[in-house]
């Protein structure tokens, strides 16, 4: 008995690091030009089905592949309308797995395991290390198939196992419930579904038995989207809540027609796979890719609708407002000038946001707490930073005139500066909130943020107003006063002032990274000028 527990141990460990593994790699492939290719596929709905069904044959993680779809959407390059014949095609796709276990593949896959294995260990060839990655995971999860499937055949000599199997054909609802339990416990409708059709093959369960438990895997998986949904909002909460619909729709119809077909003798369901060619086990693999498939067909005419109620019952946060980059698109690429001239909108739209760190700031020093949205705020920054970055690297490989290039290396370093500025103001409030303003600093520090404010606002008019003097307003207001911040630091942390050790090495911190972010001002206004003289 403890030789097959070990066994079913090791094949459920094995597949599910083979699933991690798998998943992991191909979230690295998914970058900037794998979403743009998905961005120009989702423009109908039978695309972006089909595109579903390739990433969830692939990547055989329906979670891997809401994770990718959830940061497209947050980006900007696909709607949530258009993510969700993704997710449903995902669903089919990644019913091919247990459609692959039925197959005779161990020999195959023992090569494939052994080969990647090499090659990842020694890291050979190094430009294909994901791919190598991915292939090393599809050969541990099917070598953890072929585990559990030894195990579970040593399981019908023992009379428990029997005794359960007989409670279970008594009741098709117990049986049901199994899969809705064990898929829980597993995180896994394709791995429940395959065990259960692994049983199925050597007779330990029947057909019906099979089919209810594969029902109800599949609504255990609408059961673990919708508790581990409960943190999410906007966007990631509306993926899985349509994920859960799916699921519960699904199982829904299909133990309604289990039923009739079972006490009525009405052909459906179980007819249907049954007079499909091929053994016990792969009719029980078409049956769960049957119950995908349909699902997925039903709910094809009602996308537009579900998308609706989706955005009304769970609308996005301000953080994925923000987070979406406004006037950049993979269409600017090819006229260079134009492009630029969005990115510094784009660059405009983030200096506008800086004062709001500001407003944190003096709340935080005014009433000794803050209002907890500064994380919110340099996420959805970081987003935005991100898109613009991809979008810069992307340009710079078209060919410019040399006065474009020019004008394309100030805008890169303005971003720069931009991101520096905001790490700075980001990091000013968190100090400010974890350590608390002492009082005999409190002057000093609503002194700095208020003259820093007054700076930021002035950047903020410097850039939006190309023919102005505002530029060398900003660069004469962030001329280096070293020597005056000197001595005001000398005064506060003297021996003699009234500041403990913390608080005068918080305030060395804040006065630091006000004199840093006063410079990096400074750094703007000079390539301001340089833009103004062009």
């Amino acid at each position: 008995m403890f030789t097959i527990i070990g066994k079913f141990l090791s094949g459920l460990g094995l597949f599910f690091t083979g699933i991690e593994i798998l998943s992991n790699n191909l979230k690295q492939a998914s970058g900037r030009q794998f979403r743009q290719i998905v961005a120009r596929w989702t423009g109908k709905d039978w695309k972006s089905g089909l595109l579903g069904t390739l990433a969830g044959a692939i990547m055989q993680s329906n979670s891997a592949i809401t994770y990718i779809t959830v940061g497209m959407i947050r980006s900007g390059l696909i709607s949530v309308r258009r993510a969700l014949p993704i997710i449903a095609g995902a669903n089919v796709g990644t019913a091919t797995l247990v459609l692959m276990a039925t197959l005779d593949i161990k020999l195959f896959m023992l090569y494939l395991l052994g080969i990647a294995g090499l090659c990842f260990a020694f890291d050979k060839p190094v430009k294909y290390r994901t791919l190598i990655g991915a292939l090393l995971g599809i050969g541990l999860l099917f070598l953890g198939i072929f585990m559990i499937d030894e195990g579970s055949r040593s399981l019908q000599n023992y009379e428990w196992f029997k005794t359960v199997l007989l409670l279970t054909s008594k009741s098709y609802v117990f049986a049901f419930l199994i899969g809705v339990i064990l898929t829980m416990i597993a995180q896994s409708s394709a791995a429940v579904s395959v065990v259960a059709i692994t049983m199925a093959s050597i007779g330990l369960f029947s057909i019906e038995q099979t089919m209810m438990i594969i029902y109800g895997t599949n609504v255990g998986s609408a059961l673990i989207s919708w508790l581990m949904s409960g943190g999410l909002k906007g966007t990631s909460r509306q993926i899985a809540m349509f994920s859960v619909f799916y699921d519960c729709f699904g199982g829904l119809i299909f133990v309604i027609l289990f039923y009739l077909e079972i006490y009525l003798h009405v052909p459906l369901m179980k007819a249907l796979i049954t007079s499909l060619p091929g053994s016990v086990q792969q009719q029980m693999a078409y049956s769960y890719l049957i119950y995908n498939l349909f699902t997925g067909i039903v709910l094809w005419k009602f996308f537009d609708k579900t998308g609706r109620v989706l955005e009304k019952f769970y609308p996005l946060t301000e953080e994925e407002d923000e987070s979406k980059v406004k006037f950049i698109h993979d269409g600017a690429l090819v006229f260079p000038e134009s492009a630029m001239e969005l990115i510094e909108k784009e660059q405009q739209r983030l200096a506008n946001r800086f004062p709001r760190y500001m407003d944190n700031a003096r709340c935080i020093v005014e009433k000794g707490t803050g209002d907890g949205v500064v994380e919110s705020y340099h996420n959805a920054f970081s987003s935005v930073v991100n898109e613009i970055q991809n979008f810069l690297t992307d340009l710079v490989e078209e060919r410019t005139s040399p006065h474009s290039s020019e004008r394309l290396l100030a805008i890169q370093n303005k971003q720069s500066i931009i991101v520096s500025i905001e790490e700075n103001l980001y990091n000013l409030v968190r100090t400010l909130d974890q350590s608390p303003c002492n009082p005999a600093a409190r002057s000093l520090v609503q002194n700095l943020i208020e003259g820093l404010d007054t700076i930021l606002l002035t950047a903020i008019d410097a850039m939006d107003n190309v023919d102005d003097s505002t530029a060398e307003l900003l660069k004469n207001i962030t001329q280096d006063r070293g020597s005056t911040m000197e001595r005001i630091r000398n005064t506060y942390l003297s021996g003699e002032s009234a500041l403990d050790m913390q608080s005068k090495a918080t305030l060395l911190y804040v006065t630091n990274l006000f004199e840093r972010t006063v410079w990096m001002l400074n750094r703007l206004s000079r390539l301001l000028e340089i833009r103004e003289n062009n």
